[in-house]
């Protein structure tokens, strides 16, 4: 089982009414969805929408959205 870390095992995490709409959604999920929450658990990120995930950050104090990819412009204004 491991060790719960109170904050998804908690009862405050999810009410009854939301832990089944959740599994509900799991039951029913399509194959895009699928592919989704695979890539959201390979990188270690939080799945859900952008508004939902820029929310964590903001209570978080860190970047949960990947950053642009390639190297940083320099800066020409130097």
């Amino acid at each position: 089982m491991g060790i719960g870390d109170g904050l998804v095992t908690g009862k405050d995490w999810l009410d009854e009414s939301s832990r089944k709409t959740y599994r509900d959604s799991l039951k029913t999920a399509d194959r895009e969805t699928e592919q989704a929450i695979r890539r959201a658990t390979s990188t270690g990120r939080p799945f859900g929408s952008e508004g939902f995930i820029k929310r964590f950050e903001k209570e978080l104090s860190h970047q949960l959205l990947p950053s642009k990819a390639g190297r940083p412009r320099k800066d020409t204004n130097k």
